[in-house]
């Protein structure tokens, strides 16, 4: 899988993304990790669901502030094309995921497909810990055909 850096080289020598770091310091959850998000979930620090709403914040200020407009518009419709939800056993691993999509949202489609599809939030959200050679869970499979396609329409196979 190529870098995502190389595909936004322009971006980087003529539009600062100090905003970027500067603005995640606002929440910190944030540049958590996730076992430290889940670990503030259950001391009742902070839960998921805030941890997540801090999250979408930040994606807001920065898509107002940046100078690099057409990279958080990107993120964003690569985030939610590429949709995984901040509920359950995800939750921690969201905004580590929608920053992997950001990181990508300039590049060729193939390496932020494949970042987005071997990333944890995404194998949770699809269940993946329960796919076995004997049992081989398929939303993967599914997911993927769907975020290849126009519009997500999978074809069906005809039956004569």
């Amino acid at each position: 899988m190529a870098s995502p850096s190389g595909s936004s080289g322009r971006l980087t020598s003529y539009y600062s993304d100090s905003w970027y770091g500067a603005t995640a310091a606002w929440w910190p959850s944030v540049n958590a990790s996730p076992a430290t998000l889940w670990k503030r979930d259950q001391d009742g620090v902070e839960s998921i669901g805030m941890a997540d709403a801090n999250y979408e914040r930040w994606a807001l200020v920065r898509r107002l502030g940046s100078q690099r407009q057409v990279l958080e518009t990107m993120a964003g419709a690569w985030e939610h094309h590429l949709h995984v939800p901040a509920t359950g056993e995800v939750g921690p691993f969201r905004t580590a995921y929608g920053k992997v999509i950001r990181a990508y949202s300039l590049a060729r489609y193939e390496d932020l497909l494949k970042a987005a599809i071997t990333h944890p939030a995404m194998s949770v959200y699809l269940g993946n810990a329960n796919s076995s050679k004997s049992a081989p869970n398929e939303n993967l499979g599914r997911e993927s055909a769907g975020a290849c396609t126009p519009s997500g329409a999978v074809p069906t196979p005809r039956r004569t």
